[in-house]
């Protein structure tokens, strides 16, 4: 896979408001002095048009780091997630609140870019040497189909101890790019490879039955049995134990950990049978409840 990794100002600020909109970012730190404001008021903007502010955020974060004109990235964010009617009545304040965003995310962090580049080292370092392994190992116990030949890697700033997306839309994802593993058993790299092996499951031989909601949340929890045994051969983790995989669940948020239990048992079955991958994942969405 040929990684293109990408430390970017602007989806830092987004993936900052995300954090924040969820309360996963520090609630004392100084972006959530700067940021929390505008955070809250897309949060309404969401809310108002019904929209998930999950669902803005998967396009407003990869697409932000090749967009610099906000205005431009408004309006084309705004047209994948609400009808076109809504479109001109929101754009021109959405762009508003994303210009007052990185203003002031840029003044408190002017050197950004070096940093993640220089935090970004040794998860570069741990990837060159263990990430061919862990894909081969994903793609043997799934398909060769489902692992793109080329992706981005938005490194951002790490405000949640440890966080990620796949984006599979635009075959990228985004981490933190923190300094040591937030989880000593779950390897920072393994996250890295559980995201990058999502990136095809929205392919329409796999995903044509599912929303695309639906679909990136089986794609995540179909691609972590695979990648902690893939873990597991490279000696990234100790085993693909049971409770390892609740405490990806739980630590990734996936889910509550109890999830791991039907996900064990869907796995068990997909091995020993070796059904084609769309036949496996509508299993799963029979086998896993619906999140609340």
């Amino acid at each position: 896979m040929d990684l293109r990794w990408i430390a970017s100002r602007s989806a830092s600020c987004h993936h900052a408001l995300e954090m924040l909109a969820a309360d996963r970012a520090a609630p004392d730190s100084d972006l959530a002095g700067a940021l929390r404001s505008i955070a809250e008021q897309v949060d309404r903007q969401c809310h108002k048009f019904a929209i998930p502010a999950e669902r803005l955020y998967q396009h407003l974060v990869p697409l932000s780091a090749g967009i610099e004109s906000r205005v431009e990235l408004a309006t084309i964010v705004l047209r994948k997630v609400v009808d076109p009617a809504a479109v001109a009545g929101w754009a021109g304040q959405f762009a508003t609140l994303l210009t007052e965003a990185k203003a002031a995310y840029t003044a408190l962090r002017p050197k950004l870019l070096d940093e993640l580049q220089m935090r970004a080292g040794p998860l570069r370092e741990q990837w060159e040497a263990r990430g061919p392994g862990l894909l081969r190992g994903i793609a043997r116990r799934t398909s060769d189909e489902l692992i793109v030949e080329r992706a981005d890697v938005l490194l951002v700033e790490p405000v949640a101890g440890g966080a990620g997306a796949a984006h599979l839309l635009y075959n990228a994802v985004r981490i933190e790019a923190v300094l040591v593993n937030p989880h000593a058993s779950l390897p920072e790299v393994v996250r890295l490879a559980w995201m990058l092996g999502q990136l095809n499951c929205d392919l329409p031989a796999f995903s044509e039955s599912f929303p695309p909601g639906k679909a990136r949340r089986l794609a995540g929890l179909a691609m972590l049995p695979p990648t902690l045994a893939a873990a597991a051969d490279v000696e990234l983790v100790g085993n693909d134990s049971p409770e390892l995989l609740a405490a990806a669940i739980e630590h990734w948020r996936l889910g509550d950990a109890t999830l791991a239990e039907p996900l064990a048992s869907w796995w068990t079955t997909y091995t020993a049978s070796r059904p084609a991958w769309h036949v496996a994942l509508a299993a799963l969405d029979q086998m896993v409840p619906e999140p609340e």
